[in-house]
């Protein structure tokens, strides 16, 4: 009797302790999983970012060759209408956004990519333009 007691006490503690081993190992992994996938979201929102900006760049550019090409007169007046469909796709994945969050973006990109032209120069005219001369100009905005 003494014997079976003794057994089933051994019997009860290892069973708890491989279940308690177990509940940390769930936890451990479950631990793990959720840094993985904050992780994950965060390199999400990061791509999302990159892409935004990257559409907006070529938009910019888009935007820079119309301007340059426009003839007087009509010309004034399809800029202007291809400026209003950038607004509004911009307005679509941005609904939250203002007209002024538009002219900020708009403005920083476009400085952004006069400073990359002007520092794209042959290197004797780019040596002599500083990094950011055109960004420096735009004011900064309050977003």
């Amino acid at each position: 009797m003494l014997k079976m007691v003794k057994l089933w006490i051994l019997i009860s503690a290892l069973l708890f302790s491989g279940g308690v081993y177990l509940l940390k190992t769930v936890f451990d992994m479950n631990m793990q999983i959720a840094s993985l996938v904050a992780e994950n979201l965060s390199l999400k929102k990061s791509v999302n970012t990159t892409r935004a900006k990257t559409k907006m760049r070529t938009k910019a550019q888009a935007r820079m060759r119309r301007i340059l090409v426009a003839i007087p007169f009509v010309g004034i007046g399809l800029v202007g209408y291809f400026e209003k469909q950038d607004y509004e796709e911009w307005k679509a994945e941005n609904p939250e956004g203002t007209f002024e969050d538009y002219t900020c973006e708009v403005a920083e990109i476009s400085a952004e990519l006069v400073d990359d032209l002007l520092q794209s120069l042959p290197n004797d005219v780019s040596a002599k333009i500083p990094q950011s001369v055109v960004r420096d100009l735009v004011p900064a905005c309050s977003r």
